[in-house]
């Protein structure tokens, strides 16, 4: 299945690279190369999800080609001492760190719609690849009668490997600036790796170790959401 899916997006793209090359017309209303810059979910800024950075290429004024990179990293981290009053005083010491990386890579046909009106409508359809990545350490003392220490190690790898649609509006302010709103949306095959190891110490009793790994994969469609750009052209 993973084979027959390549297979598809690799005749998307030729066909589409194939159909681009047939209708060579001067450019009119766009330059030939331009610089764009997206912000995902510009609608809800407390759920940004990051910028895409992408290079266009206009064969013809109708059709162009979009190559995107998006990166995105997140640490933080959080320390807390808690004190807890049994029979014997214990004393609770916990660290705990996260960092987040989501890495995509964007490949996308367009084709504009309405050449003579102000603001031109546009589709596109493309490949992306995703990688997320999720790293979680938590380390745990707790001191009372005996020491007892935790320490939790987590770490996610999520692939993501399928299409991605985009459908909007783009209205020049000068002559070679412009902005755009679009809506996008994805079909996708992923594949994601879960790895857990917990160390338990104690100061008396024997230590003990679980090691934990899971797998799944899937099929998933899924909207990106709103995205708001600048485009620069030369």
């Amino acid at each position: 299945m993973k084979t027959k899916l390549i297979i598809l997006l690799y005749v998307v793209v030729i066909f589409s690279l194939s159909n681009a090359q047939e209708n060579a017309d001067t450019l009119k209303v766009f330059k030939t190369n331009s610089l764009q810059f997206r912000v995902y979910d510009f609608i809800s800024l407390s759920s940004f999800k990051g910028a895409l950075l992408s290079y266009k290429y206009h064969c013809s004024d109708e059709k162009a080609f979009r190559f995107g990179v998006s990166v995105r990293i997140d640490s933080w981290g959080e320390d807390e001492t808690r004190n807890m009053f049994y029979t014997d005083t214990s004393l609770l010491n916990q660290k705990r760190d996260h960092i987040y990386t989501n890495i995509q890579f964007i490949a996308q046909f367009l084709k504009y719609l309405n050449l003579k009106d102000e603001i031109k409508l546009f589709y596109g359809i493309g490949p992306y690849l995703s990688l997320n990545l999720n790293d979680f350490d938590t380390d745990e003392v707790v001191t009372s009668g005996n020491v007892n220490v935790y320490d939790k190690k987590r770490k996610n790898e999520n692939y993501q490997f399928g299409l991605m649609g985009s459908i909007g509006l783009e209205w020049f302010f000068k002559n070679n600036m412009s902005l755009h709103a679009e809506y996008g949306f994805n079909a996708y095959y992923f594949y994601e790796n879960r790895q857990t190891l917990r160390v338990y110490e104690h100061s008396q009793d024997p230590d003990r170790i679980e090691d934990r790994k899971v797998e799944s994969d899937g099929w998933g469609i899924d909207d990106v959401g709103a995205l708001l750009g600048l485009s620069v052209y030369f």
